[in-house]
């Protein structure tokens, strides 16, 4: 493109003075070089440049991508610490629900066996008055029934209720 630039303008100048044409020539011919050189070196310039923008921007890239790779392990570490921590509460409260439904079992079941005691001394009381209740109606005979033994005695007041309070829970070992 520079040659052909040049060599239109040698043809140009070619009608010019034959004592100046040599030295226009000349002239014409190092500003052309110049502007040639000029041009040459403000695109390589420019093609520089633009690789070093590049370069720039990959380096730019690679370091982002690490920041992301180095927060994604950290995120990564921080949600398994936190799903660790929801399954340890989890296990730690399923463990005191399980403890909790074990003493009310053993409760309800020690309050069924009371309410069964209660039910069997009511009856054997029942029974006992019904026994003295006969026993004065035979009168002053002293006549027996073959049903109540020799030691049976009448009780005038019923016993003391069992009084949970008095004695003391288990305790479970796993607490």
């Amino acid at each position: 493109l520079i040659f052909v630039k040049m060599f239109i303008l040698q043809q140009k100048s070619s009608g010019i003075n034959a004592e100046y044409g040599w030295r226009e020539r000349t002239l014409e011919g190092r500003v052309l070089h110049n502007k040639a050189i000029a041009l040459y070196e403000w695109k390589t310039q420019l093609r520089v440049w633009r690789e070093w923008r590049r370069y720039c921007r990959r380096e730019q890239e690679v370091r982002e991508e690490k920041i992301r790779e180095a927060l994604f392990r950290e995120n990564k570490n921080i949600r398994l610490a936190d799903l660790h921590f929801q399954k340890s509460r989890l296990r730690y409260y399923f463990a005191y629900w399980k403890c909790w439904t074990r003493t009310q079992v053993e409760e309800k079941r020690e309050r069924m066996q009371e309410l069964r005691v209660r039910n069997l001394m009511k009856q054997c009381l029942a029974a006992a008055q019904e026994v003295a209740e006969s026993k004065e109606a035979t009168g002053p005979s002293g006549e027996r029934d073959g049903d109540c033994p020799e030691d049976c005695v009448p009780v005038e007041h019923p016993p003391e209720y069992y009084d949970p309070s008095k004695y003391r829970k288990r305790q479970n070992s796993r607490d």
